[in-house]
C-alpha cells in the first residue's frame, strides 16, 4: 500500500512539474507576444513611449487600434484620430468611435468629423457604430438595389 501511494504522489508530482513548465511558457510567449504589439503600434502610429503609455491603459483604445492595425487602416488616418486625443479634443469614448468608424470605412476616401454644433433634433442619430454600420448597408442595398443602369454600349453597337 505504501508502494501504491508513494508512485501515485510522485505521478501527481510529475504532472504538476510539467504543467507548472508549460505555464511559464506560455506566460513567456505571452509577453513576447504583447511586446510585439507594443512595438508594433508604436512604429504603425508613429507615437513615443509618453503617448503609448497614455493609450496603454486604455483597453477599448487598444482593442481598437490593434483591429484597425489588423484591417491595415491607413497609419495617416489612426495618426489624425490620435493626435485629436492626445490635444484633449477628442475624450476616450469619442476616440474609440472615431477608430471604429475608420476601420469601418477603411479605403473610401471617406473623411468624417465629429461635430455636436449640429441640431439632433434634424439629424440621423445612432446609439453605436455598429447601428450605423446597420442603417448604412440598409441604405446601399436599397439603393443598388432600386438602380437601373442604362448601357449605352449596347445601344450604340445594335445602331451600328
Amino acid at each position: 500500500m505504501i508502494c501504491k501511494t508513494k508512485n501515485f504522489i510522485r505521478l501527481y508530482s510529475c504532472i504538476f512539474l510539467m504543467l507548472s513548465v508549460s505555464l511559464n511558457k506560455v506566460s513567456a510567449q505571452n509577453e513576447t507576444h504583447i511586446k510585439l504589439n507594443d512595438s508594433l503600434i508604436k512604429t504603425y502610429v508613429n507615437i513615443n513611449d509618453t503617448q503609448y503609455n497614455v493609450i496603454k491603459k486604455k483597453a477599448g483604445v487598444m482593442k481598437e487600434l490593434h483591429l484597425a492595425i489588423k484591417d491595415s487602416v491607413q497609419p495617416s488616418a489612426l495618426n489624425r484620430r490620435l493626435r485629436l486625443f492626445f490635444e484633449n479634443k477628442y475624450n476616450e469614448k469619442q476616440l474609440i468611435i472615431t477608430l471604429k468608424l475608420e476601420r469601418h470605412m477603411k479605403g473610401t476616401n471617406s473623411t468624417f468629423e465629429l461635430d455636436y454644433s449640429i441640431d439632433t433634433d434634424k439629424s440621423l442619430s445612432f446609439d453605436s457604430v455598429e447601428d450605423y454600420i446597420v442603417y448604412q448597408k440598409k441604405i446601399d442595398s436599397f439603393l443598388f438595389k432600386n438602380l437601373k443602369v442604362k448601357d449605352t454600349i449596347i445601344k450604340k453597337k445594335n445602331k451600328e
